[in-house]
């Protein structure tokens, strides 16, 4: 604890005290906080909570509106997204002590505030979908329709250009707008039309889990895939000197997110796209 030694002395000519103060053991600083997660802005409290008490403090805290305070029990805000640590500085009888608690104070933001729209037509249907991680989802088809949803499948009821837009709330409120056409021609994917032997369906997308690659044609040449980040760094590879008509990719352990495919028949570029991997 916290000792005080008194000395006293006194004589014919008067009397004169002396005082000195001294910690014995650890003078152990410690503080409790508030709520330390939640969308900006965002308001922590502070105690200390050494057991001695203190004779005087000293908080850094980084990222708040009170960088550095004396206030025994400061109320910090904090207004731009991150992680933040705290620091007390409790000084008693001279010595001075400190804790630290590191990168547990969250300031959360909307997970997507730039959404993009990516989609693929098969006849008359569709299927649409955004590269936002998270948040709800809510799509307006452009003929009326609307559903929820990362992705969508829709049939239209005849071909023509649509223009198809999708409204992104996140966990912190706000809301994000993106907006694109979409053609659908009726032409299958599988086949026929405008078709030929190097076209290949890439289904489902976004997928999970794995992805199937399929053409309609048998095809007599080395069959190449490959899954590409947008860096252009190979993650997946999928070869078969045999082509059956559909082949699969395991996707197991692939991060969310917008890759690129490429296909390639006997060394040459047969097709091009883009697949979303979901969780």
């Amino acid at each position: 604890g916290v000792y005080e030694v008194v000395l006293e002395t006194a004589n014919h000519c008067g009397a004169a005290l002396d005082t000195v103060t001294f910690v014995v053991g650890d003078p152990g600083a410690a503080f409790t906080h508030g709520s330390t997660s939640g969308c900006a802005p965002l308001t922590v409290s502070f105690q200390n909570q050494s057991p001695f008490g203190a004779d005087s403090v000293l908080w850094h805290l980084p990222g708040s509106s009170l960088p550095f305070t004396n206030a025994g029990s400061p109320v910090a805000g904090y207004s731009a997204s991150g992680t933040y640590s705290a620091t007390l500085i409790a000084y008693i009888a001279g010595v001075a002590d400190t804790v630290t608690q590191q990168l547990f104070i969250e300031v959360l933001a909307d997970e997507c505030p730039s959404p993009q729209i990516f989609s693929q037509s098969d006849g008359l249907s569709i299927t649409a979908w955004t590269d936002c991680p998270a948040g709800s989802f809510l799509w307006d088809l452009g003929d009326g329709t609307t559903q929820a949803g990362q992705s969508v499948e829709h049939t239209y009821g005849t071909t023509g250009v649509y223009p198809v837009s999708l409204t992104v709330t996140g966990q912190c409120g706000g809301g994000y707008m993106a907006s694109a056409l979409v053609e659908v021609d009726g032409v299958s994917a599988t086949g026929g039309g405008r078709q030929g032997a190097g076209a290949f369906a890439v289904f489902p997308n976004p997928a999970s889990g794995q992805v199937f690659f399929a053409s309609k044609n048998q095809l007599g040449g080395e069959v190449m895939i490959r899954l590409r980040t947008a860096t252009g760094l190979v993650v997946a590879e999928l070869e078969k000197g045999q082509w059956g008509g559909t082949a699969a990719m395991p996707l197991d352990g692939m991060p969310t997110g917008l890759y690129f495919y490429e296909i390639q028949v006997d060394g040459r570029e047969a097709q091009q796209g883009k697949l979303v991997v979901v969780r």
